[in-house]
């Protein structure tokens, strides 16, 4: 019996995540995984996990011999891409929900480059104090403005 070739379904976007042993990278994944969206994507983690939290049903790894930079580490996922909308989000960050689709609707209105707002946990005083510090441009409760940050939402 012959079986016949499936047609491979373009992919909405690649969610592309760099990592170097990220204590969190499970949170991360699930708070992709938990997105109610009718959009296809794949997740691509690169980098080096050595603490077996890397588990991504519904996409790739790409583990590194030697540790990069988070920049080669986005270039990789890249290029390993199945889809031309990329989405990026370090390995300490949370996705929110509706985070997918959020830019899709960016998308929609013509933003070209989208990048998410801060929103810290307010349990720890020092940590909010250092984003505060960091971010405070970034904040979630910010408006859109013309320039991208490099941090996610």
């Amino acid at each position: 019996m012959t079986q016949e070739p499936q047609t491979q379904t373009k992919l909405d976007c690649s969610i592309i995540i760099p990592n170097l042993h990220s204590p969190v990278i499970d949170r991360t994944l699930q708070s992709i995984l938990s997105q109610v969206t009718d959009r296809s994507y794949e997740i691509i983690v690169v980098g080096m996990d050595n603490l077996g939290w890397w588990k991504v049903p519904r996409g790739q790894i790409h583990q590194n011999a030697a540790p990069v930079g988070a920049a080669e580490a986005r270039n990789i996922g890249i290029r390993e891409a199945a889809s031309d909308t990329l989405i990026f989000i370090d390995a300490d960050c949370i996705a929110l929900p509706g985070w997918i689709d959020t830019f899709f609707a960016d998308f929609a209105e013509g933003w070209q480059v989208i990048g998410g707002g801060v929103k810290s946990p307010t349990d720890n005083f020092w940590l909010l104090v250092y984003n505060l510090s960091m971010f405070h441009e970034q904040l979630a409760t910010q408006p859109p403005r013309g320039t991208s940050p490099t941090c996610q939402p």
